[in-house]
């Protein structure tokens, strides 16, 4: 399973993401190598060996907001959605939670996917559009996002030095 997903990835970044960055257009990708290396890795697979790996061969992101809710809550979204999938089971959600809270990467922002999605869209479109994704610009890689576990509270801005 993991093979055909890492043959899957290889293949975006080939014919999509690569092509995208060289042009000089901006990506953004919905479940990335972070997401495949906590679901793999919470199946016994060991998620730093997928990181690298991953690393490796794909571009390694600028950012990857990681929206941190609890297991429980997760199931209940995807029980008003009504499409569960073999990978959304409170137990599986709960080791899945469990190997994210472990990687450590600067690129990796948490959220606290409990806040209001207006709380979150903003806190998101702040670190786009305003700097801490600007290489160059300042603003410390990895510290936690307003609203994020361990971070600020929510206040739909994210502070930068000046």
């Amino acid at each position: 399973e993991l093979h055909a997903f890492m043959e899957d990835r290889k293949e975006h970044v080939r014919d999509v993401i690569n092509p995208a960055l060289e042009r000089g257009d901006a990506v953004v990708v919905d479940r990335y190598f972070v997401s495949s290396a906590a679901y793999q890795g919470a199946r016994g697979i060991d998620p730093e060996k997928i990181l690298r790996e991953n690393e490796d061969f794909a571009p390694i992101p600028d950012v990857v907001f990681l929206l941190v809710v609890p297991a429980a809550t997760g199931m209940e979204r995807v029980q008003r959605r009504g499409e569960a999938n073999l990978f959304e089971r409170v137990g599986y959600l709960d080791a899945v939670a469990a190997v994210f809270a472990g990687i450590d990467r600067p690129y990796v922002r948490r959220i606290d996917g409990t806040e209001p999605q207006a709380s979150i869209t903003r806190i998101i479109c702040d670190e786009v559009l305003h700097g801490r994704l600007q290489k160059g610009r300042g603003g410390a890689p990895g510290g936690p996002l307003p609203g994020a576990p361990g971070g600020p509270p929510a206040g739909g801005r994210v502070s930068r030095p000046s």
